[in-house]
């Protein structure tokens, strides 16, 4: 009896840790999906998408509208704060009201260290790391910075630490997902017809 009691004990706890581990993953999973960087997205923030699907997103309380002066003209822009993040804001999007006739991302900077790719590249990784897993293009950024931009990923860039020259061990500061109003007129109003 004591021997049945036994094993009937290992059987449950075996089955319980089993069932604990396989609940975490399932949380990681769902935790990486919304902090995942693809093309044209940054976990459930995609360009294209209307300033009011945003805010429904996020909360009216953790977006403000804001000014930005890209190369002194005005643009406006959504930031996004992100419960958990140290960084405020997490993400600077950029909002027009092109290609669909209706105010919507039109570019996304994201500065929260949590956003990866599936290969688990951010803020943070070197440039070296990026090329492992990508094929790179270098260029400048707005500020006279150098970026690695992935053509793969519709062009996003990673804004790296260095100023003058970039080394493999120069590291990622920010992320920027350009504007695609192609794409974005075939997947959100294709009845206005292609560009």
């Amino acid at each position: 009896m004591r021997n049945a009691v036994r094993g009937l004990c290992v059987v449950v706890i075996v089955a319980f840790t089993a069932h604990t581990f396989g609940e975490a993953a399932q949380d990681r999973r769902i935790r990486d999906a919304a902090f995942l960087l693809e093309a044209g997205k940054a976990g459930s923030f995609e360009i294209g998408a209307t300033v009011d699907e945003i805010y429904s997103l996020a909360g009216r309380n953790y977006v403000h509208l804001v000014p930005l002066f890209i190369e002194g003209m005005f643009e406006p822009a959504l930031e996004i704060q992100l419960p958990g993040s140290s960084t405020n804001p997490s993400i600077v999007a950029r909002i027009r009201e092109w290609p669909c006739s209706q105010f919507s991302i039109w570019s996304i900077e994201v500065r929260d260290r949590r956003f990866r790719t599936r290969e688990g590249l951010g803020i943070g990784s070197t440039l070296g790391e990026l090329r492992r897993h990508y094929r790179v293009e270098m260029g400048s950024m707005e500020d006279g910075g150098i970026s690695a931009i992935i053509p793969s990923m519709m062009n996003m860039s990673f804004a790296l630490d260095a100023m003058d020259a970039a080394s493999n061990a120069s590291k990622v500061k920010s992320i920027f997902m350009p504007a695609d109003p192609k794409r974005v007129r075939r997947n959100r109003c294709p009845q206005l017809g292609p560009l």
